[in-house]
């Protein structure tokens, strides 16, 4: 019964630029599981290891483009579903993804994705974080840019640092 864990081990969580494991498609995996029972990384190193995780195709604003369908009335012409995943996995997203969507055939439409696994660490913790707040906040950006009031007054209420809040400010305040 070598494979079961012994709880008195102690496990350090990954460093370096050495591989643990097989590949470097399962050493992103191996590293998340080992921070866990690192008593110098997660919280309760020696409670069991969960992890979930948490994914989303369409997400809160305007991730899906379908130029016949959603955003071919954007008011400044933008569609910038394609550089979604990119700014998801600026935020640290475990796993973002493009792609083209079923219902309104391949080149009709993008999609963006993204996964955030969870688990018991500050690092989960920033990532779910960062994540729940940049994705939505992006699209809020996107729109406001584009010159939708509505998104303006959401950035404002948000406190997104952009230039058309400032604006918006400098002419309340006169």
């Amino acid at each position: 019964m070598s494979h079961i864990l012994n709880r008195q081990q102690t496990f350090r969580a990954h460093s370096g630029t050495e591989l643990d494991a097989k590949s470097w498609l399962t050493e992103a995996p191996l590293c998340m599981l080992m921070n866990n029972p690192d008593p110098d990384v997660s919280k309760k190193p020696n409670a069991p290891v969960l992890y979930g995780g948490m994914g989303r195709s369409h997400l809160d604003s305007g991730s899906v483009a379908s130029p016949n369908r959603e955003t071919e009335a954007m008011h400044n012409g933008s569609d910038v579903v394609s550089t979604w995943s990119l700014l998801n996995t600026a935020s640290c997203a475990s796993c973002a993804s493009r792609h083209h969507g079923g219902s309104v055939r391949m080149v009709f439409s993008r999609h963006a994705g993204v996964v955030i696994v969870c688990g018991d660490t500050d690092e989960a913790a920033a990532r779910i974080a960062h994540v729940l707040h940049n994705d939505p906040a992006t699209g809020v950006i996107h729109h406001a840019d584009a010159g939708y009031e509505i998104a303006i007054e959401c950035a404002a209420a948000q406190t997104l640092n952009l230039p058309m809040v400032a604006a918006m400010q400098e002419q309340g305040k006169a």
